[in-house]
């Protein structure tokens, strides 16, 4: 939460994995609520807990929430919302103790669609593995609850944590210590954030969260080499520390590039053939437009540690003409090579082309065309080799 006034949060998360170039993807849809349920106060009055706890349960169930990450209740409120509950299991710990005392932030989820891989706390402090231990300026102590889910159905991990940010130095410290931990943790595989933070969104503790701080290069900057939009755009980076613009051959320099670990680039194309080749400025013999950073992204992020290079694009185009095609048109200009490209992505997957065979890679692209399409392009590609 990024208000104390704001009470809940919903987001809809759509989840796309890499996966195996010999299958093919679906979306998956996630509801997920970040909601401060406020501590048991008799000073509420009409709006104490035993007033207001079958409206909280309501406000999760009605919104189909399937991971809800909770801030200030303690046992007897997490006791009453899973018995209101009956669909979501809980897990978490207290900040006093790291058993029952005090607050929690525990994790709601729906038991009969995720498991619990791993799950685990940390105290918001200079020695966060130590049971109520406070850091910097808090009165009391600040935890984060984590966890590695596996979606049921489809078999994807992601990592969740939940958290509730105190004091004026300590909001900034503990989100720097969340960020690297999500950093070490996370391995690559997709991060959900929910917490009360107790921040607005200019404010260092939420930059620190967004922003580029862990950076090889540029930290703390958003770097861009052009940009054009509305006059709000133009207001926004006028004088903005925050926005370093610098000329095209510093900011596509494939040495530069590959300095940002985990560094992600994602770029789009006209038409990609079952070889891997991506066109992405011609249609045919008529330019389309220019190249741009394409090649120089592909390859910078492809070089970093823990990066990857995405192509992503819908299957057809507006006319419902498949982009994904046995061999590119004639005269149509190779932007991104067989040899550079990684991850082909449309609305029905993802392929992962790097490393595989010929036929590997067209099995793959095949999967992720649109079905319309599948068939025709599988049959005229392996009647024209």
């Amino acid at each position: 939460m990024l208000l104390r006034r704001v009470i809940f949060l919903v987001i809809i998360i759509g989840l796309a994995f890499p996966v195996l170039a010999q299958q093919s993807s679906s979306k998956s849809t996630l509801t997920v609520m970040s909601f401060n349920v406020r501590y048991i106060n008799q000073k509420d009055g009409v709006n104490n807990w035993d007033n207001r706890k079958e409206k909280v349960a309501e406000v999760i169930a009605s919104n189909n929430v399937d991971i809800a990450g909770l801030q200030e209740p303690w046992k007897d409120q997490i006791r009453d919302l899973k018995k209101l509950l009956p669909d979501y299991a809980w897990f978490g710990w207290s900040r006093d103790n790291g058993k029952s005392k005090g607050e929690f932030v525990p994790i709601f989820y729906k038991k009969d669609k995720f498991a619990v891989v791993e799950k685990g706390i940390f105290w918001l402090s200079e020695t966060p593995e130590k049971i109520g231990s406070k850091g910097w300026d808090v009165k009391y102590p600040r935890i984060v609850v984590w966890a590695r889910f596996k979606e049921n159905l489809s078999g994807k991990e992601f990592y969740f944590f939940n958290t509730h940010l105190g004091g004026d130095i300590a909001r900034f410290e503990s989100a720097k210590l969340l960020r690297s931990k999500i950093d070490e943790m996370a391995d690559g595989l997709p991060v959900i954030v929910t917490g009360d933070f107790n921040s607005v969104p200019d404010s260092p503790p939420y930059e620190t969260m967004i922003n580029g701080n862990y950076k090889g290069i540029n930290a703390g900057r958003a770097l861009t080499t052009f940009l054009a939009g509305t006059k709000r755009l133009y207001d926004y980076v006028d004088d903005n520390p925050f926005i370093e613009m610098r000329s095209c051959d510093y900011v596509n320099d494939v040495a530069n590039i590959r300095l940002n670990p985990k560094m992600i680039a994602i770029n789009s194309a006209i038409q990609v053939d079952l070889s891997g080749q991506v066109c992405a400025d011609s249609i045919g013999t008529r330019m389309y437009s220019g190249v741009g950073g394409q090649m120089d992204f592909i390859r910078g992020a492809s070089l970093s540690k823990g990066g990857k290079a995405f192509i992503a694009m819908p299957s057809t185009t507006n006319k419902g003409i498949t982009r994904i095609v046995p061999f590119l048109n004639p005269g149509a200009g190779v932007v991104t090579t067989r040899a550079h490209v990684q991850y082909i992505v449309t609305e029905y997957g993802v392929a992962d082309l790097y490393g595989k065979t010929i036929k590997q890679r067209v099995k793959a692209l095949v999967n992720i065309a649109h079905p319309d399409h599948q068939e025709k392009i599988e049959r005229e590609y392996f009647e024209l080799i």
